[in-house]
């Protein structure tokens, strides 16, 4: 097994890591100035504590996957506390927050501008989250296990 590694790639490593990560929230592919001002306004709007939520939203869902609900479990009373949480996060940022630009993007850009929007607002929380440093010390974790010399020749 292989120690930490402080090489030059794994700089490069790293945010290609991050990278991939974040594209777990691929932004669709809708042009258009309607949505761009949309997405601003959900990003400006929605305080650290809105992001958060967000994210255990995200997670919630994806511990539903067959493949991940075997090492996650939730309780429903918590998972319907989240379900109420984004709900009203969503209303308030469309609805009053954000509702001019919700309604130029949606007149604009239809209702693909929403998910758009919403998408590069769940990358900017999966962005901050990311830099917390026990997120970073997890992520860090699996390179105690790469093959040292297999790596370095990759980069020779």
């Amino acid at each position: 097994m292989c120690k930490k590694i402080f090489g030059s790639w794994e700089v490069r490593f790293r945010f290609k890591l991050l990278s991939m990560i974040l594209s777990a929230f691929p932004a669709l592919a809708v042009a258009g100035q309607a949505t761009d001002s949309m997405t601003d306004c959900l990003v400006k709007r929605t305080t650290g504590q809105d992001r958060i939520d967000l994210i255990r939203w995200v997670m919630l869902a994806f511990s539903k996957h067959p493949d991940v609900a075997t090492f996650v479990r939730t309780d429903p009373a918590i998972d319907a506390g989240i379900q109420m949480r984004t709900a009203a996060i969503f209303t308030r940022l469309v609805v009053e927050d954000c509702i001019s630009e919700a309604k130029v993007a949606l007149k604009s850009d239809g209702e693909a501008a929403f998910g758009a929007a919403f998408q590069i607002l769940g990358q900017v929380a999966a962005s901050e989250l990311m830099r917390n440093p026990k997120v970073g010390a997890s992520i860090d974790e699996f390179l105690e296990y790469l093959d040292e010399d297999k790596i370095n020749n990759l980069f020779r």
